[in-house]
């Protein structure tokens, strides 16, 4: 199987998927934003939700938001 992309939704193993594979990369980084926040400001903030799969699993992810005093 190949790469595909979908639009993740609020909801879904694929969002959980995405935020563990950040969580374990950046969740000790001084920077990281912490996952329970990423949660709540998907589907509640228009924008893109996509995540790359390959062979089924989560790969990458992007989320971006539009929040009163910026992006994320």
């Amino acid at each position: 199987m190949g790469v595909e992309f979908r639009e993740l939704s609020e909801s879904g193993e694929d969002l959980d998927e995405a935020l563990r594979i950040y969580d374990e990369s950046f969740g000790d980084s001084a920077t990281s934003i912490p996952v329970e926040f990423l949660r709540r400001i998907v589907g509640r903030h228009n924008g893109p939700r996509l995540a790359v799969l390959k062979d089924e699993s989560v790969v990458a992810a992007v989320v971006f938001a539009r929040l009163s005093k910026g992006s994320v």
